[in-house]
Protein backbone atom coordinates (compact mmCIF):
# COMPACT_ATOMS: atom_id res chain seq x y z
CA UNK A 1 0.00 0.00 0.00
CA UNK A 2 0.83 3.59 -0.35
CA UNK A 3 0.26 5.52 2.32
CA UNK A 4 0.76 8.97 1.54
CA UNK A 5 0.26 11.65 3.77
CA UNK A 6 0.38 15.38 2.74
CA UNK A 7 -3.05 16.37 1.57
CA UNK A 8 -1.60 19.07 -1.14
CA UNK A 9 -0.38 15.92 -2.66
CA UNK A 10 -3.13 13.19 -2.02
CA UNK A 11 -5.27 12.86 -4.85
CA UNK A 12 -8.37 11.10 -5.31
CA UNK A 13 -6.87 7.58 -6.59
CA UNK A 14 -4.30 7.93 -3.50
CA UNK A 15 -7.56 7.86 -1.16
CA UNK A 16 -8.83 5.13 -2.67
CA UNK A 17 -5.64 2.72 -1.60
CA UNK A 18 -5.99 3.92 1.92
CA UNK A 19 -8.21 2.26 4.53
CA UNK A 20 -11.12 3.92 5.93
CA UNK A 21 -9.30 5.37 9.47
CA UNK A 22 -6.27 6.58 6.94
CA UNK A 23 -8.61 8.92 4.96
CA UNK A 24 -10.74 10.08 7.86
CA UNK A 25 -8.10 10.88 9.75
CA UNK A 26 -6.88 12.63 5.96
CA UNK A 27 -10.52 14.10 5.91
CA UNK A 28 -10.41 15.38 9.69
CA UNK A 29 -7.49 17.37 9.25
CA UNK A 30 -8.22 19.24 5.60
CA UNK A 31 -11.59 19.60 7.69
CA UNK A 32 -9.52 21.50 10.56
CA UNK A 33 -6.96 23.10 8.27
CA UNK A 34 -9.99 25.03 6.52
CA UNK A 35 -11.58 25.77 9.67
CA UNK A 36 -8.25 27.41 10.90
CA UNK A 37 -7.84 29.09 7.80
CA UNK A 38 -11.21 30.57 8.08
CA UNK A 39 -11.02 31.45 11.57
CA UNK A 40 -7.46 33.52 10.36
CA UNK A 41 -9.31 35.38 7.88
CA UNK A 42 -12.27 35.99 9.94
CA UNK A 43 -9.76 37.26 12.64
CA UNK A 44 -8.14 39.38 10.23
CA UNK A 45 -11.38 41.19 9.13
CA UNK A 46 -12.19 41.69 12.38
CA UNK A 47 -8.85 42.90 13.29
CA UNK A 48 -9.71 45.64 9.87
CA UNK A 49 -13.17 46.64 10.83
CA UNK A 50 -11.68 47.57 14.89
CA UNK A 51 -8.49 49.53 13.26
CA UNK A 52 -11.66 50.99 10.98
CA UNK A 53 -13.66 51.80 13.93
CA UNK A 54 -10.81 53.15 15.74
CA UNK A 55 -9.68 55.85 13.08
CA UNK A 56 -13.14 56.59 12.64
CA UNK A 57 -13.80 57.40 16.09
CA UNK A 58 -10.19 59.30 16.34
CA UNK A 59 -11.58 61.35 13.21
CA UNK A 60 -14.65 62.16 15.48
CA UNK A 61 -13.03 63.36 18.36
CA UNK A 62 -10.55 65.05 15.87
CA UNK A 63 -13.49 66.96 14.55
CA UNK A 64 -15.10 67.40 18.23
CA UNK A 65 -11.95 69.34 19.29
CA UNK A 66 -11.93 71.07 16.17
CA UNK A 67 -15.39 72.78 16.64
CA UNK A 68 -14.93 73.49 20.42
CA UNK A 69 -11.72 75.05 19.65
CA UNK A 70 -13.50 77.29 16.93
CA UNK A 71 -16.20 77.99 19.39
CA UNK A 72 -13.65 79.05 21.98
CA UNK A 73 -12.32 81.38 19.54
CA UNK A 74 -16.05 83.17 18.95
CA UNK A 75 -16.53 83.74 22.92
CA UNK A 76 -12.77 84.80 23.49
CA UNK A 77 -13.32 87.07 19.66
CA UNK A 78 -17.12 88.40 21.59
CA UNK A 79 -15.21 89.08 24.76
CA UNK A 80 -12.12 90.68 23.25
CA UNK A 81 -14.60 92.90 21.31
CA UNK A 82 -16.87 93.80 23.87
CA UNK A 83 -13.81 94.54 25.51
CA UNK A 84 -14.39 91.84 28.47
CA UNK A 85 -12.41 89.01 29.56
CA UNK A 86 -8.44 88.71 30.64
CA UNK A 87 -7.06 91.44 30.16
CA UNK A 88 -8.42 93.26 27.55
CA UNK A 89 -10.06 96.49 29.64
CA UNK A 90 -8.40 99.38 28.39
CA UNK A 91 -6.21 98.06 26.04
CA UNK A 92 -6.47 100.08 22.51
CA UNK A 93 -7.98 98.82 19.08
CA UNK A 94 -11.47 97.62 20.87
CA UNK A 95 -10.04 94.78 22.22
CA UNK A 96 -8.36 93.45 18.89
CA UNK A 97 -5.07 91.21 18.47
CA UNK A 98 -2.15 92.53 18.34
CA UNK A 99 -0.63 93.26 15.02
CA UNK A 100 0.47 96.41 12.93
CA UNK A 101 -2.32 97.40 10.71
CA UNK A 102 -3.31 94.41 8.44
CA UNK A 103 -4.65 96.21 5.86
CA UNK A 104 -8.37 97.33 6.04
CA UNK A 105 -8.86 94.85 8.75
CA UNK A 106 -8.02 97.57 11.62
CA UNK A 107 -5.69 95.33 13.81
CA UNK A 108 -4.01 91.64 13.40
CA UNK A 109 -7.14 89.06 13.75
CA UNK A 110 -9.52 92.02 13.50
CA UNK A 111 -11.82 91.00 10.60
CA UNK A 112 -12.89 87.71 11.93
CA UNK A 113 -14.57 89.18 15.65
CA UNK A 114 -16.59 92.06 13.72
CA UNK A 115 -18.10 89.31 11.93
CA UNK A 116 -19.10 86.81 15.01
CA UNK A 117 -19.97 89.98 16.53
CA UNK A 118 -22.22 91.14 14.03
CA UNK A 119 -23.62 87.20 13.48
CA UNK A 120 -24.17 87.23 17.11
CA UNK A 121 -25.90 91.01 17.18
CA UNK A 122 -28.17 89.61 14.36
CA UNK A 123 -29.26 86.24 15.86
CA UNK A 124 -30.33 88.22 19.09
CA UNK A 125 -32.29 90.61 17.28
CA UNK A 126 -34.18 88.38 14.86
CA UNK A 127 -34.99 85.72 17.80
CA UNK A 128 -35.31 88.17 20.89
CA UNK A 129 -36.56 91.63 19.58
CA UNK A 130 -38.30 90.61 16.02
CA UNK A 131 -39.92 87.37 16.77
CA UNK A 132 -43.10 86.62 18.17
CA UNK A 133 -43.82 82.97 19.67
CA UNK A 134 -47.96 83.43 19.74
CA UNK A 135 -47.16 84.48 15.62
CA UNK A 136 -45.21 81.41 15.51
CA UNK A 137 -47.72 78.94 17.08
CA UNK A 138 -50.35 80.41 14.95
CA UNK A 139 -48.63 80.10 11.52
CA UNK A 140 -47.08 76.93 12.14
CA UNK A 141 -46.92 73.86 9.84
CA UNK A 142 -45.58 70.46 9.96
CA UNK A 143 -42.39 71.55 9.00
CA UNK A 144 -39.91 72.98 11.01
CA UNK A 145 -39.11 76.11 10.88
CA UNK A 146 -41.59 76.55 7.84
CA UNK A 147 -44.45 78.79 8.84
CA UNK A 148 -48.20 79.05 7.07
CA UNK A 149 -49.17 81.60 4.37
CA UNK A 150 -49.84 84.99 6.14
CA UNK A 151 -46.73 84.82 8.71
CA UNK A 152 -44.42 87.29 7.13
CA UNK A 153 -46.95 89.79 6.95
CA UNK A 154 -48.15 89.25 10.42
CA UNK A 155 -44.60 89.47 11.78
CA UNK A 156 -44.59 92.75 9.89
CA UNK A 157 -47.14 94.19 11.65
CA UNK A 158 -46.02 92.71 15.12
CA UNK A 159 -42.69 94.72 14.34
CA UNK A 160 -44.23 97.94 13.24
CA UNK A 161 -46.32 97.91 16.46
CA UNK A 162 -43.08 97.57 18.56
CA UNK A 163 -41.48 100.43 17.16
CA UNK A 164 -44.49 102.44 17.12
Amino acid sequence: RHKATSNAAMGDADMEELSYEERAKIRQKRRDERRASLEAEQKKMEDEREERRKKREAERLAREKAIEEEYEGCVAADRAAAGIGRGTLGRGGGGRGAGGGGGGGGGGSGGGESAVVAAGLYHFIVDQVLFDADLAAAHRTTTPGLFADGFDAALKRHTLRRFL
